[in-house]
């Protein structure tokens, strides 16, 4: 922060004190509509707004709370504190003159601010003191509270890819909260006292262990025609291939062990599944992923000389044609992401379905009936008989 910023600060808000030679947190008042406000300012880059910490007493915040599309439109305007705070001195002065916001003091106003104030700002010191200080940054709520703060973390593995995760705090008393892509499997465990460098190498200790893990999910996603998940996420652990028009491979790799032989669901008539199950059955002993391509070892165990990959043509993707779109709906995907599971198993036929269509129209007709956990009916094309999971 220049020295012109300094002194217009110091001279206009003469209670809201530096805490620091830099000039990024401060400490104190600031008068407003002939009301002392109580606040705490953290700027990471000052003296810009940008991605600001703002604590204040509870009525300033639920008044603030009916501003904040023009708070935002301030922030990432990137405008300078002090004319931030003038600004917000209007604000307040409006508000008071409209009825907007209470006058009020004692123990509602300041209800938990103290105590707030202090907890943060021990937080944001670990993070300018901690060696892992560049990978770790401070913002605001996810929501756009005010008088919350979350920290970042970001981490790059040795093979160049990106990971973050957020640490929330709800309240000053309870264990925080951290969120990162990776598989449910995992578990990072923090709680209350943990300092922000113990937060970070608690995040980066559960990254290292899952590098083998990416790896294999890399090369799947590389070298196969992988149609589920859409657009893969690091914290899934499953996968979706072709391996033959209308024949599909569901994968489940283990993120602890992601050479061990995964499960594996065929998904696609009997007649064209079964010389691939059967392929399966007799290489099952043979399985070894160490040292090759978990690609290269998929193709042996189905009996294949490579997986397909995925095609394109001219104007698109090729997906709903080879794949199969659901011949009830005749879409290839549902909302909710869902692709055609069900296949008719009458050669002549071999159409497939997603379960939800094919569950809904079996449910209309009374010669339906319910066996388990399954619905039989009659296919929707052949009129053969067909099946399809019970849908909640």
């Amino acid at each position: 922060m220049d020295d012109e910023q300094n002194l217009l600060l110091m001279k206009e808000f003469p209670t809201l004190i530096p805490q620091n030679k830099t000039f990024s947190t401060f400490d104190g008042y600031i008068v407003a509509g002939g009301e002392d406000y109580h606040v705490y300012i953290d700027l990471p880059n000052p003296p810009s707004v940008r991605g600001m910490v703002f604590f204040c007493p509870l009525n300033l915040r639920w008044f603030l709370d009916s501003c904040k599309s023009d708070l935002k439109e301030w922030e990432s305007s990137g405008i300078s504190l002090f004319e931030f705070l003038v600004r917000l001195q209007n604000l307040i002065a409006v508000g008071i003159q409209h009825g907007k916001l209470e006058r009020c003091g004692g123990s509602l106003c300041l209800d938990n601010l103290v105590e707030k104030i202090h907890f943060y700002s021990k937080i944001i010191k670990e993070v300018e003191n901690s060696q892992w200080k560049e990978e770790i940054s401070i913002e605001g709520s996810s929501s756009g509270e005010f008088n919350e703060i979350q920290l970042r973390l970001n981490k790059k593995d040795a093979f160049d890819r990106v990971h973050t995760a957020t640490v929330k705090f709800d309240s000053t008393t309870s264990n925080p909260i951290i969120r990162a892509d990776l598989p449910s499997q995992v578990e990072m465990t923090v709680s209350k006292g943990m300092t922000a460098s113990q937060f970070y190498e608690t995040f980066v200790e559960a990254v290292d262990k899952l590098q083998d893990f990416w790896n294999v999910m890399d090369d799947i996603d590389a070298d196969c025609w992988v149609i589920d998940p859409e657009q893969p996420k690091r914290k899934d652990t499953y996968r979706r291939i072709i391996i033959e028009t209308n024949v599909s491979l569901y994968l489940n790799i283990d993120p602890f062990d992601p050479h061990k032989r995964p499960d594996v669901t065929f998904i696609g008539s009997e007649r064209t599944v079964m010389p691939f199950r059967n392929s399966l059955q007799e290489n099952l002993e043979n399985w070894d992923s160490m040292g090759i391509s978990i690609v290269h070892s998929l193709a042996k165990l189905l009996g294949l000389e490579e997986l397909p990959r995925k095609i394109t043509c001219e104007g698109g993707n090729m997906e709903g044609v080879e794949q199969g779109e659901c011949s009830i709906c005749l879409c290839l995907r549902l909302d909710d992401g869902q692709l055609p599971s069900e296949v008719c198993n009458n050669p002549f036929c071999a159409l497939p379905f997603h379960a939800t269509c094919l569950f809904l129209w079996l449910q209309s007709f009374p010669t339906s009936h319910q066996n388990f956990n399954r619905l039989y009916g009659e296919c929707p094309n052949c009129n053969l008989a067909i099946s399809c999971p019970i849908q909640s």
